[in-house]
């Protein structure tokens, strides 16, 4: 199992356009996306990175793709990102055994849900996802006019007070599971990639299994 610490930053970025900047004024490491899971159904050659940070009151995310084919169908919140060219966050907490995934496609169009298993999860409302802010490299012309493998960046600021029962002010110390995915169930050539390894039949991101362990400094 994978083991993240996060590093706390003393301050907020004022836009997300300015997450990567931060993070490297704060030499926060990029972390590589080193499974490519049910490779023989699904081989890829799509290179993910990503870097995480956060502020006790939000978590900051950064991903960065390469050689992906991109699509972009799902354009308002709550839309059916996966199918599109899409990272994914998922985080569990031991205390109220819930965890969210966060997914977001290639333009910044959200979906945040919550539960403890797979099914009858709760899709948070467009008011909170709203507050989840974001910048994507590309936008839906880029994504059109897109006939080749692209390169792109993602960047969110997520508020703990969105995760898990809803009462977290301060994510501080914490240790939680959690996994990163990249996907794409539409795309010319579907890809299933993580951080951490899954390790069952057919593709599934909803395994808190197979999480690794993220640790947010204090």
């Amino acid at each position: 199992m994978k083991k993240l610490q996060i590093k706390r930053l003393s301050r907020l970025p004022e836009v997300p356009q300015e997450v990567g900047r931060m993070m490297d004024a704060a030499g926060i490491a990029w972390e590589r996306y080193d499974h490519v899971n049910w490779a023989e159904r699904y081989p890829s050659d799509t290179v993910v990175n990503f870097r995480i940070a956060h502020t006790g009151d939000h978590i900051l995310l950064e991903y960065h793709v390469e050689n992906d084919e991109l699509r972009a169908e799902a354009r308002v919140d709550g839309g059916k990102v996966w199918e599109d060219a899409c990272c994914e966050f998922f985080i569990f907490d031991e205390t109220t055994h819930l965890y969210n995934n966060i997914e977001c496609n290639c333009i910044g169009t959200l979906l945040m849900a919550v539960g403890p298993e797979r099914n009858n999860r709760e899709m948070l409302s467009s008011d909170e996802m709203r507050l989840v802010r974001r910048w994507a490299s590309v936008n839906d012309k880029t994504v059109a006019k897109s006939r080749e493998p692209q390169s792109w960046r993602l960047s969110l600021i997520i508020p703990v007070s969105l995760l898990f029962d809803r009462r977290l002010t301060d994510i501080s110390g914490m240790s939680c599971g959690a996994n990163f995915y990249k996907c794409g169930d539409l795309l010319p050539h579907p890809h299933f990639l993580s951080w951490n390894p899954v390790e069952t039949p057919n593709p599934d991101f909803h395994r808190p299994d197979f999480f690794g362990q993220v640790i947010f400094e204090s």
